[in-house]
């Protein structure tokens, strides 16, 4: 390894070269890293939205394959994944490839990815991997350290994941936004109404009292930005809310409105719509309410009464 720095990949995998206790264990604390290293990198973390070591992958066959990691792209893609722990001086041959990529052969793997500490490449290796029906891609040491990781924090064993949920930027702009732990400074809404990709939800904007902009309404399914449109301030009224599982209750699949560790609330009250179908009949259901509410605020005269500054 080169001359590494005190926060640097090379002195973390100077670390785990050192500290391995053979060379079956260095393979998997580098397999470690790897993993680690594609669901934290922002490049990376862009393209895959889960990553499993062979042994964890729900639809592994045999305990040694050639495949060391398995990563789900989230364009729905699939990528058998191959890391080889090399000294530096090491010459990549095609033997050294050859029972990963039959491997990979199988199982529906729209890509392959071989991630390795050398530089070096033989002709027939690199021969063999341009003729590929399944493409293969190269991740090396240059790609760790041209990473935008902050190296001082990371930590295989227990990497922060990337997670991205779409996100309403302007009107009819939509982005990703990154809702990961500690990176939105008011990350309320995204916890509470969408807490995960996984966790749909609907509701409207609503420019906010005193904004530079005029009063308007715009009904969305995505995390939209407080400030839309460039207006200064504005409010989500969204359809629900979802709340976290307390400690000990457990999600059985078998109620539709608990979803992966948090269960659905719905934000229109009971008496609130016993009120309503008083006036309107029983037959008014909450959703309803909820859109009569949305089209009451496109009215000209909710418009016109509501003050433009």
């Amino acid at each position: 390894m080169s001359t590494p720095t005190a926060t640097s990949p090379m002195k973390l995998l100077d670390d785990l070269y050192n500290r391995a206790t053979s060379t079956s264990d260095q393979g998997t604390q580098f397999e470690r890293f790897t993993a680690s290293f594609l669901q934290v990198d922002p490049l990376w973390s862009e393209q895959f939205a889960k990553v499993w070591m062979w042994d964890q992958w729900p639809d592994k066959w045999g305990h040694d394959s050639g495949i060391d990691l398995v990563a789900e792209r989230r364009d729905g893609g699939l990528t058998a994944i191959q890391c080889k722990f090399y000294a530096p001086s090491h010459r990549v041959s095609k033997a050294d490839l050859d029972k990963f990529l039959a491997a990979s052969g199988r199982g529906g793997f729209t890509e392959r990815l071989v991630v390795s500490t050398t530089t070096h490449w033989g002709a027939t290796a690199e021969e063999t991997i341009r003729e590929q029906s399944v493409p293969v891609r190269r991740l090396g040491l240059a790609d760790f350290e041209q990473s935008r990781i902050d190296w001082a924090t990371f930590d295989p064993a227990t990497p922060t994941v990337l997670s991205l949920s779409g996100a309403l930027y302007r009107p009819f702009y939509v982005q990703h936004l990154n809702v990961s732990a500690g990176l939105v400074d008011r990350p309320a809404i995204s916890r509470r109404y969408f807490p995960t990709p996984r966790h749909p939800n609907f509701g409207f904007y609503v420019t906010g009292a005193g904004s530079d902009k005029e009063f308007s309404v715009l009904g969305s399914r995505l995390i939209p930005d407080l400030a839309l449109w460039g207006s200064s301030s504005g409010q989500f009224l969204a359809r629900f809310s979802w709340a976290p599982l307390p400690d000990g209750e457990l999600d059985l699949g078998l109620n539709d409105d608990i979803v992966e560790g948090y269960r659905r609330v719905d934000n229109i009250t009971d008496e609130f719509q016993r009120l309503i179908s008083k006036r309107y009949g029983a037959e008014v259901t909450k959703d309803d309410i909820f859109f009569f509410l949305y089209g009451l605020l496109h009215s000209p005269s909710t418009e016109s009464a509501t003050p433009q500054s």
